[in-house]
């Protein structure tokens, strides 16, 4: 999904919002990880999960995987 939104930074924010919106699961982590790691999301907008019901619900490993992918956005 990400690599699809690569190029398109609307619809990448639009579906990064959407996202969280809908709250974690293990496979939206993943889109998310994805989203960061092609840059199609700032990694920035990890901030965004700081306000949700993702920061209590993430695992330490999928925290890691989200932090690490945006802190790897210059």
């Amino acid at each position: 999904m990400a690599a699809a939104l690569v190029g398109d930074p609307t619809r990448a924010a639009q579906s990064f919002d959407l996202l969280v919106r809908a709250g974690h699961s293990p496979a939206r982590v993943r889109v998310v990880v994805d989203l960061f790691r092609s840059k199609a999301v700032s990694g920035l907008s990890i901030a965004s999960l700081g306000f949700s019901s993702w920061r209590t619900s993430l695992s330490p490993e999928e925290a890691l995987d989200v932090a690490s992918a945006a802190a790897d956005d210059p």
